[in-house]
């Protein structure tokens, strides 16, 4: 899987990816609407049907990724039975690649 199967080049329009990583990356957040068609190029290069998929792999180590109080982006390792619950509360969340 590479950048071409994932199109990473269209992931932060209207910002591109040279402009994405010194800029922005680590340094302030960056809201991107979402793309249909990418989540689905993602989805079928990880072979991921669902987020219910994901979060049914049991013994992954979740992750929930939010802005403190202070501005700044964290995250914080959850129960993956709880994940559910915060990405429907619209946090984002992530685990390991299986």
């Amino acid at each position: 899987m590479g950048s071409t199967t994932l199109g990473l080049e269209t992931w932060f329009a209207p910002l591109g990816i040279d402009e994405f990583g010194p800029a922005t990356c680590g340094r302030r957040p960056l809201y991107v609407p979402p793309d249909p068609d990418v989540a689905g190029r993602v989805m079928r290069a990880l072979d991921i049907g669902s987020v219910d998929e994901v979060l049914s792999f049991g013994d992954a180590t979740m992750f929930a990724w939010f802005t403190k109080l202070d501005d700044r982006q964290t995250a914080a390792r959850i129960p993956t039975e709880s994940a559910r619950r915060f990405y429907d509360g619209g946090t984002t969340i992530y685990g390991p690649a299986r």
